[in-house]
């Protein structure tokens, strides 16, 4: 492991390509390890493609357990159980990252990821737009929704909900950083990325349970369609504290692909 100091402030790192730090390039193998052995990141099918869609919305259903009392699986913006958003037909897959910020008005990899979606109400993805996200602790007086912060416009996701898309943002930009020319994250963001960091660390017992499912049925997806194993290695307690304490993170959460 090389020597990398773990700064809280990374403003400059944002500009850095994937040639310019050691650090984040040998994090970035030993992430895809962690992803799957063999570092063979699955060729999804296109964003465009309604029945991998159509699978996410179903499997994201799957997962949560109405007979059990923290089973529910609940949309991070608006906090609505998906029971009801596929019963009123209100749902929207929605990227963590979002497709504007991969290759520009190109298609790219990483907007094909499931691993990468979840499902959200459709107005209140509407309003979260193509806003980065506020994935660290604000104040007790915050509010869920569109914020300035600093000048900068984010959206503020409901609290219990930001560790799962903590870990969800988390795993696309590390896993496309050499796939993929995804936009830096916003100044905020690396501002507090160490936060972000330890916010994807958490689980909320409300939560936790349909998330694991969830992931449990997309890594199954995965063998059955595109015969990989595959995972969000984040959802796994002790690999994710591995590769959440080591300080290569800060650097590759901030690499960009070169030309």
């Amino acid at each position: 492991m090389c020597g990398c100091v773990n700064m809280v402030r990374l403003p400059h790192l944002s500009f850095l390509t994937i040639n310019e730090t050691s650090c984040g390039s040998s994090f970035h193998s030993d992430w895809l390890e962690a992803c799957g052995a063999g570092r063979r990141i699955p060729k999804f099918l296109k964003w465009g493609n309604s029945k991998e869609k159509k699978i996410f919305r179903q499997l994201v259903n799957e997962a949560e357990n109405d007979r059990f009392s923290v089973g529910q699986y609940n949309s991070p913006y608006a906090n609505k159980d998906v029971d009801r958003l596929i019963k009123q037909r209100t749902y929207s897959i929605e990227h963590i990252v979002p497709r504007s910020f991969v290759n520009g008005r190109a298609s790219g990899a990483a907007e094909d990821d499931f691993f990468g979606w979840d499902l959200a109400d459709v107005d209140a993805n509407r309003d979260r737009s193509n806003l980065p996200l506020v994935l660290w602790k604000l104040g007790d007086g915050a509010k869920p929704g569109r914020i300035l912060i600093a000048g900068e416009l984010h959206y503020n996701p409901i609290e219990e909900h930001k560790p799962r898309l903590a870990r969800r943002w988390i795993y696309i930009r590390l896993t496309y950083a050499l796939e993929d020319d995804i936009a830096p994250p916003s100044i905020q963001q690396i501002e507090h990325m160490q936060e972000i960091i330890n916010v994807a660390k958490v689980h909320n017992p409300r939560q936790r349970y349909a998330e694991a499912r969830l992931h449990k049925l997309l890594s199954k997806r995965c063998r059955e369609k595109y015969g990989i194993d595959w995972k969000n290695p984040l959802n796994e307690d002790s690999v994710a504290a591995t590769l959440l304490d080591d300080p290569r993170i800060l650097n590759a959460l901030s690499m960009r692909k070169t030309a």
